[in-house]
C-alpha cells in the first residue's frame, strides 16, 4: 500500500521525534470536531498538532507533556497560529500535581508515545492509557496503534479505526458519553463510516476467480472485522483474497465506495505468462505491475519479461488467481 506522506500546517516548528508521533491535520480536524467543545486536556500534546485543532472547536485547552522541550515547541506553534485559549502544563500526567491542573477538564484525550513497530501492549503505551483512565476516569479519548490487539483494550471502550488516503493510521477508542459505536471504520477525508452490525450475517461470501472488476478494499474494514458489514451493502461484491490488513474483492458490476482504494477492470486472461505477454501487446499495454504473490527475487526478471517488446502507454496490472493470469486496468 502506498505510503500516505504526512504534513504538518505550514509553518509549524517540530521535532524529529516530535514529528514522527504528530496527529495528520485531517485526523486531527476530525478528532476534535468528535470530541470538542468545552475545556479539554491534550496529554502528551507534542508539537501541538491536536492542541491547534482543539482550540479552534474547544472552549478551552490543556496542553499537557512531560517534555520541556516539546511542551515549548507546542506553546510556538500556537502562538504562530495565533491559538490564545491554551493552558501549558509541564509534567508527568499521572504525578498528582498534574491530575489536580487537569481535573477541571470535561474531556480527556491522550496520544501516548510510543516506539515504533512492534507487538503493542497498553504497558508499551506512555503514559499507560488503563492508569490514565484510572486516575481521571470521565469522558476520555485515546489514540493508540492501529494493530493493538483487541485484547489489549477493556470492552466498554469504543474502538473506531481512521484511515488517511487508503492508508490505516489507527485507532481511537472512546469512553464515557464519547461512545457512539462498539467499533466503526472511518475513511478520511471523505468521511465514510461503516459501523458494527451484530444482525449482519457474519460469513462471507468467496470466489476462486475474480468476475469483471477487482477491488481494494480499505484496510481500515479488514482490520477492524467489519468486512461482513461492508460486502453486506453489496449483493454482488465478493472476496477473492483476504488477510488482516488486505482485502481483494469481485464484481460483475462496477461499484463505488470511499473504502474501494482501487478499482480494475480485467481485460484479458491467461494461463500462463508467454501466452499472457502475447495478449497484453494486444490491448496496448506499457508499464506492468505485478499484483500477486511472486518470491522478490523474480519480481524484476517476471516484469522486465513482460514488459519487453510492448510498445504502448497502458498501465497494466497482472493478478493470479488459482492457476490463470489477469491484466487489468485501473478505473
Amino acid at each position: 500500500m502506498t505510503e500516505v506522506k504526512k504534513k504538518v500546517p505550514e509553518g509549524l516548528l517540530y521535532d524529529n521525534e516530535g514529528f514522527r508521533m504528530s496527529t495528520p491535520p485531517e485526523i486531527a480536524s476530525y478528532i476534535a470536531e468528535r470530541v470538542g467543545g468545552g475545556v479539554i486536556a491534550d496529554i502528551g500534546c507534542g508539537i501541538g498538532v491536536q492542541t491547534i485543532y482543539f482550540a479552534r472547536r474547544s472552549e478551552r485547552v490543556i496542553a499537557v507533556d512531560m517534555d520541556p522541550g516539546r511542551l515549548e515547541i507546542c506553546r510556538k506553534n500556537c502562538e504562530k497560529m495565533q491559538i490564545e485559549n491554551v493552558d501549558f502544563v509541564l509534567g508527568d500526567a499521572l504525578s498528582e500535581k498534574v491530575i489536580g491542573r487537569v481535573r477541571e477538564a470535561e474531556v480527556i484525550h491522550s496520544d501516548p508515545s510510543r516506539l515504533k513497530g512492534g507487538k503493542w501492549t497498553m504497558d508499551l503505551l506512555s503514559p499507560n492509557p488503563l492508569k490514565v483512565s484510572r486516575a481521571y476516569g470521565g469522558d476520555m479519548c485515546f489514540d493508540l496503534p492501529a494493530l493493538m490487539p483487541v485484547e489489549e483494550i477493556p470492552q466498554e471502550w469504543e474502538r473506531e479505526f481512521i484511515s488517511l488516503g487508503g492508508e490505516l493510521k489507527r485507532m481511537c477508542t472512546y469512553t464515557g458519553t464519547l461512545k457512539r459505536y462498539e467499533r466503526s471504520a472511518v475513511s478520511l477525508p471523505g468521511g465514510g463510516r461503516v459501523v458494527y452490525d451484530p444482525k449482519v450475517d457474519r460469513k462471507i461470501w468467496t470466489e476462486e476467480r475474480p468476475s469483471r472488476f477487482i477491488y481494494d478494499i480499505d484496510s481500515s474494514i479488514s482490520v477492524s472485522g467489519l468486512l461482513p458489514e461492508f460486502l453486506s451493502l453489496y449483493g454482488d461484491m465478493r472476496v477473492i483474497q483476504q488477510d488482516r490488513q488486505r482485502t481483494l474483492a469481485t464484481s460483475q458490476a462496477v461499484i463505488r465506495d470511499q473504502f474501494i482504494t482501487r478499482s480494475y477492470e480485467i481485460l484479458v486472461k491467461a494461463g500462463n505468462l508467454a501466452d499472457l505477454k502475447k495478449r497484453i501487446k494486444e490491448i496496448g499495454a506499457g508499464k506492468i505491475y505485478l499484483r500477486f504473490s511472486i518470491d522478490p527475487a523474480l519480481y524484476y526478471s517476471v516484469k522486465n519479461s513482460l514488459e519487453e517488446g510492448l510498445d504502448g502507454d497502458t498501465p497494466v496490472f497482472i493478478f493470479k488467481f488459482q492457476d490463470l493470469f489477469y491484466a487489468a486496468i485501473r478505473i
